[in-house]
């Protein structure tokens, strides 16, 4: 079933959300994706059971580029600034109650496996090959499939050791306690959630992690009350619930904690029995309706294929109730920008249909600058990200010549921090972000840079052949090695991840900055990138990641000090 590009203007002539109204009033799985993008490995989405219904539209979310089309907004800063309809959305769920709805990105940039390749790895361990496995993937409902990947008959402590070994990629509970911690949206929601208060914070999870209790734990550990672990609950059934001066995640789809093989409440929701289960009056239901109507929603890291949550919300847009915002990943599709663009208008208008506003970005570090501007956006001295990171650049371009020799000196300077772990070989660059779609390779330990025009600009995008691109959209360290000694590999951009264009560097270490500016919380404004002719096999890790530490606490500090 091909989706053709759908322009704006097609969408307001036309029932664009026809396709996708198929999908949600009947039963069998209708998928919503072009054979091309089926073709790449993207997975079918489950089918909702609901009732066609008139949605209640509270914030119109609306990105245009040159040909009309709907897209994404330039990342990883989202355009909060004034008149824009995500800053409209923001001031609204600035202040009062909140209720947060996580799905599987939350975790992903934490290091946890996605749905897909938790079938995947549950699928192996059946003895299943991997074509099989992606053949089974591509053609049947994933949940008919998750169906297969336990034994019939089989216990639900045993289902839930498969589970856990899938999840956290070990069956040693000492291990995956160690290997895993909170993303910085678990930290960014927990901020947010000691800002509002207990009463005022519903936090709701698909996720059967605790890394968000245990960033709750770390946020009141950091600001210094008492008995931080006794104030977080984790709710898994019915019956367990939180006392008033704590806060509580609610795991809608089971709790399977890292200190523990078994889950604590309800059995874990995975395969299509399991949801069946959820469908009507369910404690699950009852908590998310009554979330919805309290307050505004913010939906964050999921891709929406969960049956049970577009169901619910269906029936409850015939309410009146207030704001629905859902940030969606595009890589927690698993699809190229190109594919996204094609299918975006679709998408949109499914979950439109449901009631709720969604806005498409481009990485996982969006969602969580978003989370993070809620506190200020209504504070009479708040600046924009796109402002805040922007006047950064502008202001160092305005005393060119002078901040050039300054920081290609600093820079030069701290290539001596990293010669315990790269010897005589790294080359430091410094990255800032433009405020809208571009990093700037603002000054290098190698050279100085005389003429702004020669300062080189590559795209903000999370597919980047550059690794300091996908460190930025990633909002995580990325080290890697890269090999230009193949035509195959300039041809591909591969080259590109230090912007040399010889075969003097064979691997490279990214970082994000994140610096907080006046007018706003902190936010991402470039990255720093060290290039060595050393292979990471070669490379102590723990070494470099600490002259990372310094370097980049250094520029930080730095950033965030200049005038």
């Amino acid at each position: 079933m091909a989706v053709p590009e759908t322009t704006v203007a097609d969408m307001r002539q036309s029932d664009a959300g026809s396709l996708i109204a198929v999908a949600l009033c009947n039963v069998p799985p209708v998928s919503i994706l072009s054979p091309d993008v089926q073709a790449e490995g993207r997975r079918g989405g489950a089918s909702a059971v609901c009732a066609r219904v008139t949605p209640c539209v509270a914030v119109r979310i609306d990105f245009v580029d040159r040909q009309g089309r709907m897209t994404g907004e330039p990342m990883p800063v989202p355009d909060l600034r004034s008149g824009s309809s995500l800053r409209a959305a923001a001031e609204a769920m600035a202040e009062g109650p909140i209720a947060y709805l996580l799905g599987a990105g939350a975790s992903v940039s934490a290091g946890l496996p996605g749905w897909g390749e938790l079938l995947r790895r549950l699928l192996a361990e059946r003895g299943l090959e991997d074509a099989a496995i992606s053949r089974l993937l591509q053609s049947q409902d994933n949940l008919l499939v998750a169906e297969a990947a336990f034994a019939p008959g089989s216990r639900r402590r045993t289902r839930e050791k498969q589970i856990f070994k899938a999840l956290y990629g070990t069956a040693d509970i000492d291990e995956a306690r160690r290997a895993f911690t909170p993303s910085k949206l678990h930290a960014a929601v927990a901020a947010d959630a000691l800002r509002r208060g207990e009463r005022d914070t519903s936090i709701m999870t698909l996720n059967y992690d605790d890394l968000q209790e245990e960033a709750l734990v770390q946020e009141i550990t950091n600001r210094r009350r008492r008995d931080p672990s006794e104030r977080v609950h984790a709710r898994s059934d019915a019956t367990n619930r939180a006392s008033s001066q704590q806060f509580e995640v609610h795991h809608l789809h089971g709790l399977l904690p890292r200190q523990s093989l078994a889950a604590p409440g309800d059995e874990l929701v995975l395969t299509l029995s399991d949801y069946s289960r959820l469908i009507d009056n369910s404690w699950q239901r009852v908590q998310v309706s009554g979330a919805v109507q309290h307050g505004p929603t913010l939906m964050l890291g999921t891709s929406y294929s969960d049956p049970d949550i577009r169901t619910w919300l269906g029936a409850l847009s015939k309410y009146e109730r207030r704001e629905l915002l859902a940030v969606i990943s595009r890589p927690a599709f698993g699809i190229s920008r190109a594919q996204m663009d094609k299918i975006r208008p679709v998408v949109e208008a499914q979950w439109k249909r449901v009631g709720v506003q969604v806005l498409v970005v481009d990485d996982f570090a969006t969602p969580t600058q978003i989370v993070r501007e809620l506190g200020y956006v209504n504070k009479p001295d708040y600046a924009s990200p796109t402002d805040r990171v922007a006047g950064l650049l502008q202001r160092r371009l305005a005393d060119f010549a002078a901040n050039q020799d300054a920081d290609t000196h600093e820079l030069t300077t701290q290539t001596k921090r990293f010669k315990a772990a790269l010897g005589d070989s790294a080359m430091l660059t410094l990255w800032l972000h433009d405020g809208a779609d571009h990093l700037v390779r603002w000054a290098t330990s190698d050279r100085t840079y005389r003429d702004p025009a020669a300062l080189r600009r590559i795209d903000v995008n999370p597919d980047s052949a550059w690794i300091v691109a996908r460190a930025v959209c990633n909002d995580t360290e990325v080290i890697r090695d890269i090999d230009v000694r193949t035509a195959e590999l300039r041809d591909s951009g591969a080259v590109a991840d230090t912007g040399i264009t010889t075969g003097r560097w064979v691997s490279v270490a990214a970082r994000p900055l994140v610096v907080t500016l006046p007018g706003g919380p902190a936010v991402t404004v470039g990255a720093l990138s060290v290039a060595s002719s050393v292979a990471t096999d070669d490379v102590d890790i723990s070494l470099l990641q600490d002259a990372l530490d310094v370097t980049c606490r250094r520029w930080q500090t730095r950033l965030g000090s200049a005038p």
